[in-house]
């Protein structure tokens, strides 16, 4: 599903970028490319394009993201003059709202590569952990529920509150269930926005972890 949307947005990037998509006039161009998130028009050599940033979780989209053409007429990398990539690189590290940015900052900033990657493990065992605890909250609280449904002995007014508090729980951790399964998603189809893919898990914990847990106002 995630592979035939990011196919279809990049047929649309193209449509739309027609004959100007190797640019207009003479001199050197960076051909127009389709980055997974936004679709980018060819640019000059030498030159900084820029637009607003996508609208997608975590994300400002009243800030600008860019990308830069090397003198050589191909997009440059990450890195200053870095051209081994030909599709380049697309700078979203601006669109980022602060609070996700001053966690990324404090985690990952000029910290050693084996503490990244074991800050990166920790983040993704988090949110499995979080899905595992839920997905058997879930089950829990189905079987609770059959049983005060099935047994007509447990059928009585002082039964009905907790009857209600559980299909109220089983909602709320379904929609949770389901947030997360739609990040998962998303996150296969944006992963050239993530930041050396740290952003997206990193991202989901700072947002998630505002909001109150079920059963909690």
């Amino acid at each position: 599903m995630a592979a035939s949307i990011l196919y279809e947005n990049a047929e649309k990037c193209f449509e739309h970028l027609g004959r100007d998509a190797f640019g207009k006039g003479d001199g050197l161009y960076c051909n127009g490319t389709f980055d997974s998130i936004l679709c980018w028009p060819a640019t000059k050599a030498g030159e900084v394009v820029r637009q607003k940033c996508p609208r997608l979780r975590g994300l400002d989209p009243n800030r600008l993201s860019e990308r830069r053409c090397g003198l050589d007429g191909y997009w440059l990398g990450k890195y200053q003059n870095e051209t081994s990539n030909t599709n380049g690189w697309t700078n979203y590290t601006g669109c980022y709202i602060p609070e996700v940015w001053d966690i990324y900052s404090k985690m990952f900033v000029d910290k050693p590569e084996a503490t990244t990657l074991a800050l990166k493990s920790i983040a993704y065992g988090i949110r499995t952990m979080e899905i595992v605890g839920l997905t058997i909250s879930l089950v829990s609280l189905l079987i609770s529920s059959f049983v005060f449904l099935y047994f007509r002995s447990l059928k009585c007014h002082r039964t009905r509150i907790h009857k209600n508090l559980f299909g109220a729980m089983i909602i709320q951790v379904v929609i949770r269930l389901l947030l997360y399964i739609d990040q998962f998603v998303s996150q296969q189809e944006s992963q050239y926005l993530m930041v050396d893919g740290r952003l997206s898990v990193i991202t989901s914990i700072v947002l998630q972890s505002s909001q109150p847990a079920y059963g909690q106002q």
